[in-house]
């Protein structure tokens, strides 16, 4: 763009006659540089004290630098002069790292590309930091998340929910932090003796040993969704209840069947009851992302099942299993994990998710498993709650297991974990979380 110069010129009569010519330069020379255009595509992500920012920079050589200034909350700063100032990235770089913010809290972005004095429009983005994770253990008391004899977990990722045995009722809390979120008892959920949970499509589903039902509920909110019972379901003594994919399967340990129903809908889909399944007081159950196994109490062993159509695959038992008095299974890693509680077993059982081929019964004193219960898995690590149950002596222990070879890493105690029962155990993200049924409480602890 060209700029004109405007010539001005006048005649200054002096003291004794002279007149004096006086010229200059007006307006126009040394405009001001057009401003670019705003950077696009803007995207950031959260993680705990961090947010990172990517974007599509404005035309090469018009502008030299991106401005990024920052709000807290989900107004973004109107001007390059509001807010706070917290980097500049130069051209011709396209990302940002902010290491100045806190966990749990919104922010608001504006970024202004610009050259010289002139500023693009802002190119604005709104994100929340994650919830810290706990970096301690942490024990959530009777009376802030109200149960009796806590006995069943499960979470949406975000929050954890618990089923109370004998209070009728489920207590919400973040998996991360602890914080309580909501308590849920009465009408419309009637909630009767809760031993199972699981959450699938956005609803929490928790099995009512007493009653034969099944209570639906929204994971996000907590508001009644439905109740299913009766008819072609089958409910009878519903004890484990597993998601698999679309699909929620629910043990009935006196009825010695399985119920599948619709996890968006809750419709019947078909019920398990042919005696080659050999389901026998099933209390447990394990989704591998093919397979579901079920845990028979009373045989002992485990039967396997095609997730996707029901259809039975073998049952395991016998030999170097060593299955005795199982009580709870977890599947992770291509490998499921049985804990076996009987008084002549007190062991951990581990076998493929993908053939069933046992792999490795570990029993040796050093675990100090005790009436084992409880269990929880990684790829790295393995929790095995010891809860003392029928030795006389409460447990007040966790073991914890190398998932890659079965070594034992340490025993978990003492009074910061505050173990009384450790019975039901569920790991989310970084957090163990652990139901003590004798003192009704929940305990949470890294894992690390």
């Amino acid at each position: 763009m060209s700029h004109r110069t405007l010539i001005i010129r006048r005649t200054v009569t002096l003291a004794g006659g002279l007149a004096l010519c006086v010229g200059g330069l007006a307006a126009g020379a040394g405009a001001a540089t057009p401003a670019p255009g705003p950077v696009s595509h803007l995207r950031a992500t959260a993680g705990v004290t961090s947010v990172t920012m990517t974007w599509s920079a404005p035309r090469a050589g018009s502008y030299s630098a991106v401005m990024v200034r920052r709000a807290v909350g989900t107004r973004a700063p109107a001007s390059y002069r509001a807010g706070t100032l917290v980097g500049r990235v130069g051209a011709p770089r396209v990302s940002f790292v902010d290491r100045s913010v806190h966990a749990s809290t919104t922010y608001a972005y504006a970024l202004f590309a610009y050259k010289g004095t002139s500023y693009s429009r802002a190119a604005v983005v709104t994100v929340s930091t994650k919830v810290a994770p706990l970096s301690a253990p942490k024990v959530l008391s009777d009376s802030s998340c109200p149960t009796s004899y806590p006995d069943a977990m499960a979470s949406d990722g975000t929050n954890v929910f618990v089923g109370s045995a004998f209070m009728d009722s489920v207590c919400e809390f973040n998996a991360a932090t602890g914080a309580i979120v909501r308590n849920l008892s009465g009408k419309p959920y009637l909630f009767h003796n809760v031993e199972a949970i699981t959450v699938a499509a956005g609803n929490v589903f928790a099995a009512n040993w007493a009653n034969d039902s099944i209570t639906e509920f929204k994971a996000s909110n907590g508001a009644f969704e439905q109740i299913l019972t009766g008819g072609s379901y089958g409910f009878n003594g519903p004890d484990a209840i597993v998601t698999a994919g679309s699909l929620v399967y629910v043990a009935n340990a006196i009825g010695n069947t399985v119920t599948v129903f619709n996890a968006t809908t809750g419709a019947f889909v078909r019920l398990l009851s042919s005696p080659s399944y050999q389901f026998s007081d099933a209390t447990a159950m394990a989704y591998d992302g093919t397979h579901v196994w079920v845990l028979n109490f009373s045989t002992p062993s485990v039967t396997e099942v095609t997730a996707s159509t029901g259809a039975f695959v073998q049952v395991l038992s016998g030999g170097s299993y060593g299955f005795g008095a199982p009580a709870s299974m977890v599947a992770a890693a291509g490998k499921v994990w049985v804990v076996n509680s009987s008084f002549f077993s007190d062991s951990l059982t581990e076998f493929s998710a993908s053939t069933g081929a046992w792999i490795a019964t570990y029993k040796d004193a050093s675990y100090q498993f005790d009436h084992p219960w409880g269990v929880a898995a990684n790829a790295t690590h393995v929790w095995v709650t010891n809860s003392g149950i029928y030795n006389g002596t409460p447990g007040t222990t966790v073991t914890e297991l190398n998932a890659s070879n079965g070594s034992l890493d340490h025993v978990l105690s003492g009074t910061s974990y505050a173990f009384d029962v450790p019975y039901t155990e569920l790991l989310v993200g970084s957090v163990v979380w652990v139901t003590n049924a004798q003192n009704d409480t929940i305990t949470g602890f890294p894992a690390v």
